[in-house]
């Protein structure tokens, strides 16, 4: 099932604006007013982070059914973010929660996530045999599709990880673009109420 235009549709309504300076627990304040009933939003600080920067991980959480937003500010500005591009924000927050919705879908489906099952990954560090599990595949392929969707074939955060990590042919690689192509006509209206 495909619900990130309905989140999308949901965080125009949060009151948020471009260059806009806010503490996290004010953000998260604001998500969760159209959020509630889909996800749960955490905040945390990290002193990594540049002044004002965040980021934001998804988590799906199976004993509550829930997905788990986290957005982590830095602790150099006592978690204060600047939100610079405000529809970049916006689709990276639904981007989140369709991936983690994603595998809401799986463990529904089987009961379970199955989250050691790696395709065709030897000798892979524990990142790539992350990127490598079916489930991961799955849903990062709807993360590209919505890249595509948005910004055409040039800019895809989520492609460019797996190039980085995956040589040219590998069947990782290979894999990932063969959902990526199936989610795209899921996308492009195939049939939105199946999940391929």
């Amino acid at each position: 099932m495909f619900i990130f235009d309905d989140v999308l549709q949901k965080l125009h309504k949060v009151d948020l604006q471009r260059g806009e300076y806010l503490h996290i627990s004010e953000l998260k304040k604001r998500l969760s007013s159209v959020l509630k009933n889909r996800v749960k939003i955490d905040t945390g600080q990290d002193d990594t982070l540049d002044r004002y920067q965040h980021i934001m991980s998804g988590l799906y959480l199976e004993e509550y059914g829930k997905i788990l937003l986290i957005i982590t500010g830095s602790k150099n500005t006592k978690g204060v973010v600047f939100i610079e591009d405000l529809d970049r924000f916006k689709f990276c927050v639904a981007q989140i929660v369709q991936h983690e919705y994603v595998h809401h879908l799986q463990h529904m489906k089987r009961n379970e996530l199955i989250v050691d099952d790696v395709f065709m990954c030897d000798n892979c560090t524990d990142h790539q045999r992350y990127l490598a599990t079916y489930d991961e595949i799955d849903a990062y392929a709807y993360d590209v599709a919505l890249e595509f969707r948005k910004y055409g074939w040039g800019r895809s955060d989520v492609l460019e990880l797996y190039k980085r990590e995956f040589t040219k042919n590998h069947p990782v690689l290979k894999r990932l673009l063969k959902k990526f192509y199936k989610k795209v006509e899921l996308l492009n209206g195939r049939d939105r109420s199946v999940d391929a």
